[in-house]
């Protein structure tokens, strides 16, 4: 543990001999990993921990004598551990407030006697006589074998403890000079005015700035600190404020204690504001809207508030035009207008917004991306904008961020302009499908939402399809499947678990029109969850549920599955929905499955038979016909379902087929080649049509002589 608390742990000094510990994250998390170190460092090293120490840990502690109990010899003021060491010592002693340890054992009973102050017991230890001792126990050992163990159980504990921070560390934003640079500038703009600005003032304590950008002295660079702010609130007291590469935070000056750390780190100033003054809370989400109007509106407004200002510009200088270099555009668009007079003003509105996009920090950057979301991304004009100045290089590289605001964002507009083909194999090109996968495995909801709806617009193409295959996409999204919502009763967490996996289905169905995909989802246990969902009531759920399994349905093992897993009957019970959409795919997908007889069965046992004839009569929706016709003809092919369609002729049926000839004989082309080796088929399909009709269609697929005269014959004679 010497490692961690030299190299780790943040000290503050309160004289020139004592030291205290900062109260500060990166602190408190390591006090609790010292503090399960040492709790279990008796059951797991019972030899270790009886091992004594030559000189005892010693700190100011808040326990009182009536805090322990047995295996103490307890008085008024003083208590001694029955366990004593070879001269005689206690190895516990308690001489208020002082208290005296000698072995590991002892430290672990006296913190768990400590029960809600335990990590105050810790901190106190540590800023006692702390290093000293620890060298002492670890190299001063009576038993060499012990004295071995000892310190290597001290060094791996180091290193687990010094892993965890540095995962801590690289999870936090980082500052750099130039951030903080722009923020303070844009703050700058909206101080004064009375209650109507953000501040009274914001200044630096020091004009002078390093070549590094820092201002800061050289000694408090190291610790990480940019520079020091004096922010005066229009609601509160005036806020002494130090930025440093580990966030914004509230120094000591005005407490007399210097350069220290008085309040949390925040990862930017304005989240430190906002903490502290209600005023600027209220003001500040009116102010950032009225800016990004002002961004849309006049692009010499926008670059004062995206672009870095030079020092002591005039208010002219402040308005006027952005570089020409700036603006030149980064990538050969696609396709180009013939004059520039064909592009509507949200064109170059969008390209100056990707431009902001470029040079933004992360603040700047998630409110550019909000402007961007206000136009109608679904605009040609719109897409090209972006496609024109390199967005989608933006967007997507945003992605690879740690930032979970760009990267929604980010998504959120990707989502919407991968509708346009040529943005998606660009999307494609740029490798992008690989960052899009990744977003799956976050722990973020709304992320993995996003990604797989992406992905559903993305892989509408052969090479899109492949590419989330080899990136492990199939796994990811059919794992985003694996849900259990109690429907009755959804809470907010359930709700957006099946919003998850909504988006999860959207992407599959997409995904599934490859041959390989099907078998990849079939492998990574794709069928049970899908048969799973399909018993979900939301029309939202179940209509890319049964989409991709009738898109599956081609495959003769999803057949099985479908069949076997008793996916018919929810199939049969949704033709009775009043969504269209959910029919067609239902009835295309009984059309697939019902190549089997034990399907057939299964639709006339689940009593699937009349709502498939019900759909006939919705002749002004195409599609919906055709998949329910080619399913009636699939049926019919069992002699048992023949007899049901005897009522039919009371129908108007007759009239559909002259209203749609081309359309069914596409889709009765199977069943017609059912019919050229059996005459009762044939006479199965006159039921359902005049005998006319359905003789010249049968007539002109067969080639059996033998059927063609048997069906001349039911034309003559009935």
């Amino acid at each position: 543990m010497g490692i961690s608390l030299t190299r780790a742990a943040q000290w503050t000094m309160v004289s020139s001999s004592t030291a205290k510990l900062a109260s500060t994250p990166m602190n408190e998390s390591l006090l609790k990993e010292i503090l399960h170190f040492v709790e279990h460092f008796s059951s797991q090293h019972p030899q270790e921990a009886e091992h004594v120490f030559e000189e005892p840990l010693q700190w100011s502690t808040t326990l009182v004598p009536s805090d322990f109990k047995t295996d103490y010899d307890i008085s008024d003021s003083d208590v001694q551990s029955h366990e004593r060491d070879s001269e005689g010592h206690p190895l516990l002693q308690l001489s208020p407030p002082t208290v005296y340890v000698r072995s590991f054992s002892q430290l672990s009973k006296l913190l768990h006697l400590a029960d809600d102050k335990k990590l105050v017991e810790v901190r106190a230890c540590l800023e006692g006589k702390f290093e000293s001792n620890l060298t002492k126990e670890e190299g001063l050992s009576k038993d060499l074998e012990v004295k071995v163990k000892l310190f290597q159980l001290f060094q791996d504990m180091d290193k687990q403890i010094l892993d965890k921070l540095l995962k801590d560390i690289s999870e936090q934003v980082r500052l750099n000079p130039k951030a903080v640079k722009n923020e303070v500038e844009i703050l700058q703009m909206f101080c004064g005015g009375g209650d109507k600005g953000l501040l009274k003032s914001l200044r630096y304590t020091s004009d002078f700035q390093f070549s590094n950008g820092y201002r800061a002295p050289l000694w408090r660079q190291v610790q990480g600190d940019i520079c020091y702010l004096v922010i005066e609130p229009c609601d509160t007291e005036t806020l002494y404020i130090t930025c440093s590469t580990a966030g914004s935070f509230l120094n000591g000056v005005r407490l007399e204690n210097g350069y220290e750390r008085t309040s949390d780190a925040y990862e930017d100033l304005v989240t430190l504001l906002k903490s502290r003054s209600p005023h600027f809370a209220d003001k500040i989400n009116q102010t950032y809207r009225v800016l990004i109007v002002c961004l849309i509106k006049k692009a010499e407004v926008a670059l004062v508030y995206f672009r870095k200002t030079s020092a002591g510009a005039l208010p002219g200088e402040l308005f006027g035009e952005s570089s020409t270099e700036s603006e030149e555009e980064e990538e050969q668009p696609y396709r180009h207008p013939e004059t520039n007079t064909d592009l509507p003003s949200e064109y170059w509105q969008i390209q100056k917004l990707v431009k902001y996009l470029k040079d933004g920090d992360q603040i700047v950057t998630v409110d550019t991306l909000c402007a961007m979301m206000d136009f109608n991304l679904m605009q040609e004009s719109c897409q090209m904008a972006i496609q024109d100045t390199g967005g989608l290089k933006v967007l997507l590289n945003l992605l690879d961020t740690d930032e979970h605001k760009c990267k929604i964002g980010s998504l959120k507009i990707l989502r919407t302009i991968s509708h346009n083909s040529q943005i998606r194999r660009v999307i494609v090109d740029m490798k992008g499908v690989q960052s899009i996968v990744k977003i799956l495995d976050s722990p973020v909801k709304e992320l993995k939402a996003l990604a797989a709806e992406t992905i559903a617009n993305v892989a509408k193409f052969r090479r899109a399809r492949r590419n989330v295959r080899l990136y492990g996409g199939i796994n990811k999204l059919v794992k985003l499947l694996d849900c259990l919502p109690n429907f009755a009763s959804l809470t907010p967490s359930q709700e957006e678990d099946i919003e998850v996996a909504c988006c999860g289905a959207l992407a599959l169905w997409s995904c599934s029109r490859s041959t390989k995909n099907k078998k990849a989802i079939r492998k990574a246990g794709g069928i049970p969850l899908l048969g799973r969902l399909l018993k979900s009531p939301l029309q939202k759920m179940l209509i890319p549920v049964v989409g991709t399994l009738q898109e599956c349905a081609s495959e003769e093992s999803y057949r099985n599955d479908i069949q076997t897993l008793g996916m018919i009957k929810d199939l049969v019970r949704n033709l009775s929905s009043d969504n269209d959409e959910l029919q067609m795919h239902c009835a295309s997908a009984i059309f697939k499955c019902a190549e089997d007889k034990q399907t057939r069965d299964l639709v006339r046992k689940y009593k699937g038979l009349q709502p498939l004839v019900s759909l006939l009569h919705k002749a002004d929706n195409k599609q919906l016909l055709a998949a329910a016709t080619g399913a009636i003809w699939k049926c019919s092919i069992s002699q048992e379902n023949v007899t049901k369609y005897e009522y039919l002729r009371q129908h108007s049926v007759q009239g559909l087929f002259i209203q749609l000839p081309i359309m069914i004989i596409i889709i009765t082309e199977e069943a017609l080649r059912q019919c050229q080796t059996s005459a009762k088929a044939a006479h199965s399909l006159g039921v359902l049509l005049s005998r006319k009709q359905y003789c010249i269609l049968f007539l002109s697929f067969s080639c059996s002589l033998k059927v063609r005269s048997e069906v001349k014959c039911y034309m003559i004679f009935g």
